[in-house]
């Protein structure tokens, strides 16, 4: 997860590729019932905001503004009131019309532009995917009975699933759209990246060929195809460290990472023992259920020589702390506070958190990415 990466998890980020325009323009109008005479801001997404034009909207709710364009392809903006907003991906020519009740970023309407219905489409079922997650991790963190949390546990990871699937699905039906860029970029509903994964790098390379096709010599499919060589260039070093999934192992890179003390833990000096090297943020939802699931495992396998190398993403030091205190986490828990431009993250080629690598006692690795029963088993073999 390098700078590019970083820029990937938040889709407002990905307006440094969508910032184009043409001497055309695109009519963009809509009613929100209800705001009386609020202000409604229109930007542009250039990863920090950047307003164009600004209204009131009319006793009865209507808002109009013009989007002139100044290069001959499509523009991502956002209509804004107050902190909610709606994504448009606006052509030149088109006649955009929103309609939306109370919540405008979950709960609206749009007509007269295909590329901005896609998103809308994408954007309603990250929403549902929210609401039911929400709803499932209530019920894990209320559940006392150990089988009741382990099937609850289940349901989450089904629903990331199926989410990741319905992605797939929309990038594949509309890579001829720059709404599968949107896709492609826009986070799960835990943070971490939806296609950020070795395997996703055919995702990317599709897009970027079809749109091509479509819109040559565009600032915006330049710049993917940079993420594209970028993606290569991990999946390279990927194959590297990774080696022990064709039956070989590697060794692992080392680390020097201070403690929340100051004091820096080389996980060389762990040679010896069995180490599991997490990687994941205080911010991502669901860590601390993740972390029980470990604390598990670390009670039951630290006094036969196993250690957990805890790796936190973290940017603020007071947040990752609050959470080490308040999860009592037993093992090694380090954090550059550099988040993704950490240079452990580039050593270990990691793409989406939570993430993790089993070492075994000579420091290399023999497993990564896994959890449960599967990390069980492997953490027994290796002890």
């Amino acid at each position: 997860m390098n700078n590019s990466l970083k820029t990937a998890i938040s889709i407002i980020a990905l307006g440094g590729l969508l910032s184009s325009c043409s001497s055309q323009s695109a009519r963009i109008s809509g009613t929100f019932a209800g705001a009386g005479s609020k202000s409604v801001y229109l930007e542009q997404v250039l990863g920090s905001r950047n307003i164009i034009d600004s209204t009131k909207c009319s006793s009865g709710g209507e808002w109009s503004f013009r989007y002139k364009f100044t290069r001959n392809e499509p523009a991502l903006l956002r209509v804004r009131m107050g902190e909610s907003f709606i994504t448009l991906l606006a052509s030149p020519g088109e006649k955009i019309t929103v309609s939306a009740l109370q919540n405008i970023g979950t709960n609206y309407t749009v007509e007269g532009s295909h590329d901005s219905e896609l998103i809308a489409d994408l954007n309603r079922h990250i929403a549902s995917t929210h609401i039911t997650l929400d709803s499932l991790y209530t019920l894990y963190n209320r559940e006392s009975d150990a089988e009741a949390r382990s099937e609850l546990y289940r349901a989450i990871a089904q629903k990331y699933i199926d989410h990741k699937r319905y992605s797939i699905r929309f990038v594949v039906d509309n890579c001829n759209s720059l709404a599968s860029v949107v896709a492609l970029y826009t986070p799960m509903p835990n943070g971490s990246q939806v296609f950020g994964d070795r395997n996703d790098f055919s995702y990317y390379k599709m897009v970027a060929d079809s749109l091509s096709d479509r819109y040559p010599g565009s600032v915006m499919v330049a710049s993917l195809k940079k993420d594209v060589e970028r993606f290569e260039n991990r999946n390279n070093l990927a194959g590297k460290i990774s080696s022990s999934l064709t039956g070989e192992r590697s060794a692992s890179p080392e680390l020097a990472i201070e403690d929340m003390y100051g004091q820096p833990q080389r996980l060389s000096d762990l040679r010896g023992k069995v180490v599991l090297v997490s990687f994941w943020s205080s911010a991502t939802q669901g860590g601390s259920i993740l972390n029980g699931e470990l604390k598990e495992l670390y009670d039951i396998y630290s006094k036969r020589g196993f250690e957990i190398y805890h790796i936190s993403l973290d940017t603020d030091r007071s947040a990752w702390i609050n959470a080490l205190s308040e999860q009592k986490l037993p093992w090694i828990n380090v954090c550059d506070f550099k988040g993704s431009a950490s240079p452990a993250v580039g050593s270990y080629n990691v793409t989406v958190i939570p993430f993790n690598y089993v070492l075994d006692r000579n420091g290399d690795i023999s497993g990564k990415n896994l959890w449960g029963n599967e990390l069980a088993s492997k953490i027994e073999e290796l002890l």
